[in-house]
């Protein structure tokens, strides 16, 4: 059923997806990301895939 509705999305994006835009801006600045380079982000999608490269990242220095 997942993937017949989201298509190939990951269940984090669709979830991100699901966030309104007050709560992607939020979840950016706790990731560390500056408001200015938060306005760049015009488009959902380009907040979405920020978000999911930052943590990551995050996963990744956790690992080591």
């Amino acid at each position: 059923k997942f993937k017949k509705k989201y298509g190939d999305k990951s269940k984090e994006e669709v979830e991100l997806f699901k966030l309104n835009n007050i709560d992607q801006v939020n979840m950016l600045l706790e990731l560390g990301v500056k408001s200015t380079e938060i306005k760049k982000l015009k488009y959902e999608k380009d907040r979405v895939n920020k978000i999911l490269e930052l943590q990551k990242k995050g996963k990744k220095k956790k690992e080591k």
